[in-house]
């Protein structure tokens, strides 16, 4: 009998498991794939992670294939994540000044799981979000666990891997037409109020919550998103649906995350104006 060689050849082998590759037990989604950049402006990406370790993980958040003069900024480097437990993760990719046009294919690594992404360079609008106009967009909504709450994009809905959280509501993909800078409760004022209804009954365009409306303003210059950008924002409860008297709301006093998507930049002019002077 050879056990002491058998033995010499186990422990080698437990060593070996211990100190030599390893691989991080973690499900990485994106809610979208793909997203249009312009050269010099930055896109943004977020993901659903599921642990499927029972131990808690620290993992770096990096990127692979990123294309020479591009910018990769996760919104932390490393992810400390519990065992068996899902969270959300947001990522900020800008193509070099000087990018080639068309799609280019990166990976958005967690550990050493890849999630592939890709960035389709192109031009995108010029006219910028303000107060006072309004917005077509896409989203994705969010909890901080990564669990989807809503859509209205089609991929986001049919993608693989995400969790969605139970509703009884039938799901519409018709974009979310918004009135920028106002108020909630309050019907924007003309031409937003009864222009662009397409059959809808007015307002046509609607306020949203705080944290939704500064990100529609400031992509983080202080000028707003442009047709074609796509930007996340973490919304804290306060600036969301958790304020006093809004006990009833299904989401009150919630943190909630959005994935925008611009389709467009709505400037109407008013068709009447009944007042002294008219801007």
């Amino acid at each position: 009998m050879r056990l002491p060689g058998l033995l010499l050849a186990i422990a080698l082998l437990a060593i070996g498991g211990c100190f030599g590759p390893k691989t991080s037990p973690i499900a990485v989604h994106a809610y979208l794939p793909l997203s249009d950049a312009q050269p010099g402006r930055g896109t943004e990406f977020a993901f659903f992670l599921k642990s499927e370790s029972p131990f808690k993980q620290d993992l770096s958040i990096t990127a692979s294939d990123l294309p020479k003069g591009w910018v990769f900024e996760p919104e932390t480097t490393s992810l400390d994540i519990g065992g068996d437990k899902t969270t959300s993760l947001i990522v900020r990719i800008t193509p070099h000044k000087n990018a080639t046009y068309g799609p280019q294919t990166l990976g958005v690594m967690v550990g050493d799981t890849r999630s592939e992404i890709t960035v389709n360079v192109r031009d995108l609008g010029r006219e910028p979000l303000r107060s006072g106009i309004g917005t077509t967009l896409t989203y994705v909504l969010w909890y901080d666990n990564g669990t989807a709450i809503e859509t209205n994009e089609h991929v986001a809905a049919d993608q693989a891997g995400l969790v969605f959280a139970p509703s009884n509501d039938a799901r519409d993909y018709t974009p979310l037409k918004v009135y920028v800078g106002g108020t909630r409760g309050t019907p924007p004022p003309e031409p937003y109020n009864s222009t662009g209804c397409d059959g809808s009954p007015p307002p046509c365009y609607h306020p949203v919550i705080t944290g939704f409306d500064a990100r529609l303003r400031d992509t983080g210059n202080g000028q707003g998103m442009v047709q074609g950008e796509t930007l996340a924002v973490r919304i804290p409860k306060e600036q969301a649906y958790g304020y006093a008297g809004n006990d009833a709301h299904p989401l009150f006093n919630e943190n909630l995350n959005f994935l925008i998507r611009i389709v467009s930049v709505d400037i109407y002019n008013a068709k009447s104006c009944a007042l002294p002077v008219c801007v």
